[in-house]
């Protein structure tokens, strides 16, 4: 946790260090001039719904060839920390549509404790070990060009799991398939909305 503390505030350090160049690239775009530039690496900040960065991560998009990235995310997870590994494929090297497909895996979490029903429908509180589990994404991005090489972006698709939700009771009894479900929900898989920013180096 304090390692990705520490990242963060390096982050925001270079971001305030490209946010220097923002005030002279609005004079740019006014006076009808662009000097928008490419660039080989990405690094970002990221939140969504089964996005590749979790609740609240960071990105690193690397280059490899043309309009190909290689996409890696690290964050925080309702399961765990988040890992994710992928290739981006951009249309163009401005704003437009990307589309995706990387491998995500969460750790899992240990003496977890919901509010959830057991197996004759009354709510108790339950100490669970969450275990790892991982799925396969896929998804379109758009992006807005900000800056002279930094952007926006929305990504939609859906988390494909590869494991069943597996979960180990360490205190109450055991639950039911509501409760169950609930686990299925807050486990990698469904649904992915992400959003995020990045500043290209």
């Amino acid at each position: 946790m304090k390692k990705l503390f520490t990242i963060l505030l390096l982050l925001i350090a270079v971001a305030t260090a490209n946010s220097q160049t923002i005030g002279s690239d609005i004079q740019y775009v006014r006076s009808g001039f662009s000097d928008r530039e490419s660039s080989d690496v990405y690094l970002g900040l990221g939140t969504g719904i089964n996005n590749y960065t979790g609740l609240a991560g960071l990105s690193l998009n690397v280059r490899i060839i043309n309009n190909v990235y290689i996409q890696g995310g690290l964050g925080i997870s309702t399961w765990g920390y988040k890992r994710n590994i992928g290739l981006r494929f951009d249309k163009s090297d401005g704003k437009g549509w990307s589309f995706i497909a990387g491998y995500t895996n969460c750790s899992g979490l240990n003496n977890v404790e919901l509010e959830l029903e057991n197996s004759m429908n009354f709510k108790e509180t339950v100490t669970l070990d969450l275990k790892s589990k991982s799925a396969l994404d896929l998804k379109a991005s758009h992006k807005w060009n900000s800056g002279r090489k930094n952007f926006f972006y929305i990504d939609l698709g859906y988390s494909i799991p590869l494991e069943e939700t597996q979960y180990r009771v360490i205190y109450g009894g055991s639950i039911n398939t509501a409760s169950e479900q609930v686990l299925d929900i807050l486990s990698p898989g469904g649904v992915i909305i992400g959003l995020g920013y990045m500043f290209g180096l």
